[in-house]
């Protein structure tokens, strides 16, 4: 209606002659019609998608033994996504993947007793497991604050150097266990710098600061020893969690401390490291790391996607929830380490 009307008007206002020739009123006819479907067009191309987008999910299954269960199809389980049974468009098992780690160590006073077995098996984990031609590798400590010894990088001889650098930095007048020996405001002040951790503090700086500039294509992952205690961080466990998610890194945690002074929060570092898709283990002695690290190899490289369209649209996260539905395989006890949570687009 808009290209007719524009054409009677300039009808109505020239001085052409009536009997203008109808071939040139087909030809302004036609110029104008194009133009307000280019117009058209062009706005439709620039507009929001309204599409919802498609969720992908990797999912770690294993054994009874720690194993890794190979032979999974997406038949065998029951997929749920804000309660709702989405549809499947993709279950693949995929391998080889390229890898982005950030080795996070907790150098507060409670790894004052075990820091020294954590840097010989971190040194263990870039032999077995990163290759160097192809996999990058960042290492970080954290106490009260996060601080980067290494970028991401392929050089071991690098790596092992940021490594020798995790060392627990005693306060003046430092005794053991927290306790400083000094003036009052002095040694509260020291014993404070000493024990404190800012775990989930450091958890999203590593996501920000260290993992977010690498390609979404590769494997993203915080490797965390720690003894998940956290007493001074400004963020809580969920927003760690969630800038997990948002960067496509899963968390790996070794539940590692002095157990007789401090113990180990392992329900926190459970909700952590599972939420996010990876999980945490609980060594008896530091001889088992090594071990460890070769099982999450495993488990970074090996790993099922899952891809589905969402049934329902939601404003906040989305909650996902996997459950096996093969009898055969619910009696052989086998475990699965997923994302719970999409975060919203």
């Amino acid at each position: 209606m808009l290209a007719w009307r524009r054409i009677s008007d300039l009808l109505t206002m020239t001085s052409i002659p009536k009997i203008l020739d109808r071939s040139f009123v087909v030809l302004l006819a036609s110029v104008l019609l194009t133009t307000s479907v280019n117009q058209t067009t062009s706005q439709a191309q620039n507009a929001p998608d309204q599409r919802t987008s498609e969720v992908k999910i990797l999912l770690t299954t294993v054994d009874r033994d720690g194993h890794f269960v190979k032979t999974l199809r997406a038949d065998d389980l029951r997929i749920l996504h804000n309660g709702v049974t989405p549809t499947l468009t993709g279950f693949q098992l995929i391998s080889d993947r390229t890898l982005s780690l950030a080795i996070l160590i907790d150098t507060s006073a409670s790894q004052e007793r075990t820091l020294t077995g954590q840097k010989l098996a971190a040194n263990s984990f870039l032999d077995s497991i990163v290759r160097p031609d192809r996999d990058q590798v960042a290492i970080a400590t954290f106490t009260s604050m996060l601080t980067v010894e290494q970028r991401l990088t392929n050089n071991v001889p690098e790596l092992r150097q940021a490594i020798a650098r995790a060392v627990f930095v005693p306060p003046p007048g430092y005794v053991r266990g927290g306790v400083v020996v000094g003036p009052p405001t002095r040694a509260a002040r020291s014993a404070m710098a000493a024990a404190s951790t800012a775990l989930w503090d450091a958890v999203i700086a590593t996501c920000d600061e260290l993992l977010s500039p690498s390609g979404r294509e590769n494997r993203r992952a915080i490797i965390l020893l720690t003894d998940g205690e956290d007493t001074i961080s400004k963020n809580k466990i969920a927003a760690a969690v969630a800038r997990a998610v948002q960067e496509d890194v899963a968390i790996y945690a070794i539940g590692i401390g002095d157990d007789k002074l401090y113990g180990i929060n392992k329900d926190g570092l459970r909700k952590l490291t599972e939420r996010t898709g990876g999980r945490a283990f609980f060594p008896k002695k530091v001889s088992e790391l090594a071990d460890i690290f070769a099982e999450i190899g495993q488990e970074l490289r090996t790993q099922y996607l899952i891809t589905f369209s969402p049934a329902i649209s939601a404003n906040g996260p989305g909650k996902i929830k996997i459950e096996i539905v093969n009898p055969d395989l619910r009696k052989s006890d086998v475990q699965l380490f997923y994302q719970q949570i999409v975060p919203p687009k």
